[in-house]
């Protein structure tokens, strides 16, 4: 159970990753495009707007890492529940922001913030704390296994399909996100947030993972 919640939450992050693609030309749940778009316009006239977006996104995305690290305790059966009464929020202030057009102009800061506090959920898998918003060390996780399998260590078999998994529902968010946001253009958002919010419903009965 636990692994399929991670995949769904990788799942998650290439979806919105997408739709902020679309709507507002910026990635949200990794920030090396974001930066090198910076170093790019510095010679370009359009330093002031870029640097101001990018720094309320990278500031967006910390300041929900650091919430995470206030409220959700590491340890114990009350930090799993925990992370579905979070999705359950963040999904319905997500679909309340999209409705509203006063704040609507603040959806991507929101958003960056919901993917700011995902990557920082407690979860760890054989070990090692997983990470769900960006896929580079998936990437690197699974080129490295995969070489010290063909060099005889076939105990890793199950990190390289973890890894495969991890990326392959990232790119099936990508794939879905395009096709809502071509077909249902704004509303993609609040079909995010509704998912969000039953996925966090689920993990609020399933949290014994």
């Amino acid at each position: 159970m636990k692994k399929f919640f991670i995949f769904l939450l990788c799942f998650f992050s290439g979806f919105i990753n997408i739709l902020t693609l679309f709507k507002y030309a910026y990635s949200i749940s990794h920030f090396s495009g974001n930066m090198s778009d910076v170093a790019q316009k510095m010679l370009m006239k359009n330093l002031p707007a870029s640097v101001k977006i990018i720094f309320l996104l990278v500031f967006s995305f910390i300041l929900g890492g650091f919430l995470i690290g206030i409220i959700i305790k590491d340890t114990g059966e009350e930090y799993k529940k925990s992370y579905g009464y979070v999705m359950i929020v963040y999904g319905v202030l997500i679909s309340l922001i999209n409705d509203i057009p006063q704040l609507n102009k603040f959806l991507l800061y929101f958003l960056t913030f919901t993917m700011g506090s995902q990557n920082a959920l407690f979860i760890k898998y054989r070990g090692s704390v997983v990470r769900t918003t960006h896929m580079t060390g998936n990437l690197t996780e699974l080129g490295t296994n995969l070489g010290k399998i063909v060099r005889g260590e076939k105990e890793l078999v199950p990190k390289v399909l973890f890894s495969f998994f991890q990326v392959t529902f990232y790119f099936i968010g990508g794939v879905l996100g395009t096709f809502s946001y071509l077909n249902f253009n704004s509303n993609s958002f609040y079909i995010f947030g509704i998912c969000y919010m039953v996925v966090g419903v689920f993990h609020l009965f399933f949290s014994t993972l």
